[in-house]
């Protein structure tokens, strides 16, 4: 693979709000996140799974998927 002189990497982190500023004002040029924003044009990289960390005793324990909303209503009903 060739190598170019004139590129440079830097890694910035932030949470969602200061990240599409960065966007917005050319801070970055390319902006990695976990959900897209509307204002913006997006592709999707790759898809990730999520896990849920629950107590044994909690009623969704012995689920081997759980429905976000599904536990969303548990917790607040």
């Amino acid at each position: 693979m060739g190598q170019s002189q004139n590129v440079s990497i830097e890694l910035l982190e932030g949470h969602s709000n200061p990240i599409k500023q960065w966007v917005e004002d050319w801070t970055v040029e390319i902006d990695i996140v976990a959900s897209p924003f509307d204002s913006f044009d997006s592709h999707i990289l790759a898809k990730d799974s999520m896990v849920a960390i629950i107590p044994d005793h909690h009623p969704l324990a012995a689920e081997q998927e759980v429905n976000l909303e599904q536990s969303y209503r548990q917790v607040n009903d």
